[in-house]
C-alpha cells in the first residue's frame, strides 16, 4: 500500500494528464519493475491508461530483453486521489477513545481507558498524537494526574492519527469546479 500511496502521489503531483514512467521512477526513486508493477495494476483498475510505447533506440539493435519509454494518461483523477487517500476504519479503539473524548471534554487517561476500555499505552499514545496535532491540551507537563483538555473538536469522525505527522483531519481533495 506504501508503494502505491507514494506512485499515486507523484502521478498527482505532476500537474500534467500525460506522464512518462522514467518521470515517476526520478520523483519515487523506486525501481523500474516496481514502478511498472504498480502502474499496470492502476491501468487495470482504469485509473491511467497507457497512452504509448515505444523501444528505446540503443535496444533496437542488441539482443535482450527490450526497453521502453512508455507514457501514461491519466483518465480518472479523482478516483486516483481516493485510491492512495489513507482509509479510515469503523469502530476501532481509537474511534472509542475519539467519542469518549469529545463526551467528557476534561478527563485523565485513567478515565479513558476506563470508559473507552482500551490499554493503558493505547491510551497514551492517542494523547500523545492528538497533543501534537493540536487536539488536546494538558492541564500540567507532566506527573500523575494531567487533566487533558480537548480544544479543538472537529466533529464525530476521529482526526486521522499517524506516527509521523501526529493528527489530522483528512479532508477528500476537490476539484476546481466545486463538485465531488
Amino acid at each position: 500500500m506504501e508503494k502505491l500511496r507514494t506512485i499515486g502521489k507523484a502521478v498527482l503531483e505532476a500537474n500534467e494528464f500525460f506522464f512518462s514512467l522514467d518521470q515517476i521512477v526520478k520523483k519515487t526513486k523506486m525501481h523500474r519493475c516496481e514502478v511498472c508493477h504498480v502502474l499496470t495494476k492502476l491501468c487495470l483498475e482504469g485509473l491511467v491508461k497507457r497512452a504509448a510505447s515505444k523501444m528505446r533506440q540503443e535496444y533496437q539493435e542488441r539482443r535482450g530483453r527490450p526497453y521502453y519509454d512508455i507514457i501514461y494518461r491519466i483518465c480518472n483523477k479523482d478516483a486516483l486521489a481516493a485510491k492512495i487517500a489513507p482509509k479510515l476504519k469503523e469502530e476501532t479503539a481509537q474511534d472509542k477513545m475519539w467519542k469518549v473524548i469529545r463526551y467528557l471534554r476534561v478527563f485523565t487517561r485513567s478515565d479513558l481507558i476506563r470508559t473507552a476500555e482500551v490499554s493503558r499505552e493505547n491510551a497514551k499514545w492517542y494523547t500523545k498524537m492528538l497533543h501534537r496535532g493540536g487536539y488536546l491540551k494538558p492541564s500540567k507537563p507532566g506527573g500523575p494526574g494531567v487533566e487533558w483538555r480537548l480544544v479543538k473538536d472537529v466533529g464525530p469522525k476521529r482526526p486521522y492519527v499517524t506516527a509521523n505527522v501526529g493528527a489530522y483531519r483528512y479532508t477528500p481533495v476537490r476539484r476546481k469546479d466545486g463538485e465531488g
